[in-house]
């Protein structure tokens, strides 16, 4: 029993240097990592490149999580987010964990095509660079997001496609979506951020967050829907775009209202936006399936 203890109390370590106990980024790469496979394959992608691809994405995700967890244990002494620097995770274990997912997301790579692999390392280039970003410019959340936006473009290479108009229009929508993500995300803890002495984007716009947020989701939302005009997505689609667009409202609502936990609740809001334009693209698709079978 005392072995089983230790065993499930390693696996909780994992989990939590890992983030996989507040997975609200994993879905949102989840739904983004969705509608560019779905646009990409022009309807219901093949289920082996979309397991690949969301393998891949995950283990990037995990691995950009371990990596800022040692590097803020590093840079920023007494991060408290940070299980290195707390002494509950060993350095050399969370190196090693962070090169088993650098290979998984490698080996999805490889699955996915020679070019997927030629275009990958900038990705992890960009996740890396975000932990020294933060010592350095107050726009790292833009490399972070950059790093996420790519997503878009290598889904279209791992369904055998050329990125076009429609994939660097909903390159736009990730990555303003994504900035928009990381700025809400940084609101509850900007107090934090601004002892540690980490560069922000929340702490440049200070009470003009809403403000920035709200300019972030409508440019979002503006190529979302050029990207279905351009693909030629019909009315399930503009209702899945309405929705995102009463979620965008709902968040500032929420901002602007600026009760004890509001800015949270943005923050996990915001998935619902990226589940919603999925859904739309998703329902677009499956009713032309249909029509067709």
């Amino acid at each position: 029993m005392e072995t089983l203890a230790i065993n499930w109390d390693r696996i909780g370590r994992y989990i939590r240097i890992t983030r996989l106990h507040e997975p609200w980024d994993l879905g949102f790469l989840v739904a983004a990592g969705l509608s560019a496979n779905w646009m990409a394959a022009g309807g219901v992608p093949p289920g082996d490149t979309l397991f690949a691809f969301l393998l891949g994405a995950l283990a990037m995700r995990c691995g950009a999580w371990v990596f800022c967890d040692f590097a803020d244990a590093r840079f920023f002494d007494g991060s408290p987010e940070s299980l290195v620097a707390r002494g509950t995770f060993d350095m050399q274990t969370a190196v090693r964990l962070f090169t088993v997912l650098c290979a998984i997301a490698f080996a999805s790579a490889i699955y996915l095509g020679r070019h997927v692999v030629m275009f990958s390392p900038l990705a992890w280039g960009l996740l890396i660079a975000y932990p020294y970003a933060r010592q350095h410019t107050f726009l790292s959340s833009l490399v972070l997001a950059l790093a996420t936006a790519l997503a878009v473009p290598i889904a279209w290479l791992a369904n055998g496609e050329t990125p076009g108009p429609i994939a660097w229009l909903l390159f736009v929508f990730v990555l303003m979506w994504s900035s928009a993500f990381l700025l809400l995300y940084a609101l509850p803890r900007r107090d934090q951020e601004y002892r540690l002495g980490a560069r922000s984007l929340v702490n440049l716009v200070g009470d003009g967050a809403p403000l920035v947020v709200g300019l972030l989701q409508a440019g979002a939302l503006a190529a979302a829907a050029l990207a279905g005009q351009r693909a030629s997505l019909g009315p399930l689609f503009e209702f899945g775009w309405l929705a995102a667009a009463m979620v965008a409202i709902y968040q500032l609502i929420l901002l602007v209202r600026a009760r004890h936990g509001d800015a949270e609740r943005a923050y996990q809001s915001n998935l619902w936006l990226g589940l919603a334009i999925f859904g739309g693209i998703a329902a677009h698709y499956v009713c032309l399936l249909t029509k067709s079978g």
